[in-house]
């Protein structure tokens, strides 16, 4: 398998990493920031290989683009006709796109998945068979809390494009929640929603947000997202008149209360990132692999949409 891998940071490295894992795979990085030395793989620059790219039509299995929210339209447009499949890092974009950049993405002949790791949970996936043993929904309850500087050891937290107040910020920052909600529930109506700054984080963007919203049928759904908790919690919680669902992200553990008792279901290697983000790629080149498959760009694009929709609520 040969795959590109766009972008130089904590994430793209990521990638790299897990790609280490697959057997006869070829890697090549496309960067303009790194020596190739840090790699250990071959590494061009943006332009060298957007030249590359006419006579190159199609020859690689995979492109990963991991760089930085502004830059990836303009990197799906340059690179994608080279290759057959696209995995994108969340967000799709930094805001909604317009219909000239929508066309862009629909163009594109083959198969594009935004990252969602979340999706590709055991307890997730379990999370969907069993929302029915609940009954009735009454009340969803989402948290995902956590401490910013924490994210990523020895590295100033302020510095990195989630302080842009351009594209950083919170809700895009933990876009994943809103990924898997509007997986489970649909479209969503923002009815309240306000943002908060933490004193001692300072940063330039908002820190944390609160909302409430409603699902088409009516049910509501509380939301709280920040990373300025130093206690971290990760969860969500759907109560019905038959039981309870409470998925514990950080644990994973998906817990089943009903009349006859409390169920849980332990999930280890959940609780690893890189097996998780392995398994949307095993997703994306293998479609029988997973029950469950990534994000497409209707559904980023409607996360985008929402988060939109949760930053003009907060400035009523």
């Amino acid at each position: 398998m040969k795959v590109v891998v766009v972008g130089s940071g904590s994430i793209a490295r990521r990638y790299i990493e897990i790609l280490r894992t697959i057997r006869k795979i070829e890697i090549l990085v496309v960067s303009d920031f790194s020596p190739e030395g840090s790699f250990q793989h071959p590494v061009i620059s943006r332009e060298n290989f957007a030249q590359q790219v006419n006579s190159s039509i199609g020859i690689y299995d995979l492109l990963i683009i991991a760089s930085v929210n502004s830059l990836h339209i303009s990197d799906f447009e340059k690179f994608s006709p080279v290759a057959k499949k696209v995995l994108m890092e969340k967000p799709l974009f930094y805001r909604s796109l317009s219909t000239k950049e929508y066309e862009i993405f629909e163009k594109y002949p083959g198969e594009l998945r935004v990252s969602s790791p979340l999706r590709f949970h055991q307890c997730f996936v379990q999370l969907t068979k069993k929302m029915d043993l609940v009954g009735k929904i009454n009340f969803i309850e989402v948290r995902c809390q956590s401490w910013l500087p924490n994210w990523r050891p020895g590295r100033d937290f302020k510095s990195g494009f989630w302080n842009d107040t351009t594209e950083g910020g919170v809700l895009r920052e933990i876009i994943h929640e809103l990924d898997y909600l509007l997986k489970l529930f649909g479209p969503l109506e923002v009815l309240w929603a306000t943002t908060t700054e933490s004193n001692f984080l300072r940063l330039n963007v908002e820190s944390g947000v609160s909302a409430i919203l409603r699902t088409i049928s009516n049910r509501v759904i509380d939301v709280r997202l920040d990373y300025c908790s130093r206690s971290p919690r990760r969860y969500i919680r759907i109560e019905g008149d038959s039981g309870t669902l409470h998925w514990d992200v950080l644990q994973g553990v998906l817990h089943l209360t009903d009349e006859t008792g409390l169920f849980l279901d332990e999930y280890a290697e959940d609780k690893n990132r890189n097996t998780t983000f392995k398994r949307q790629i095993d997703a994306l080149m293998n479609p029988e692999s997973w029950d469950i498959s990534g994000t497409s760009l209707l559904e980023a694009s409607q996360s985008v949409e929402l988060i939109e929709k949760m930053y003009e609520a907060s400035r009523r």
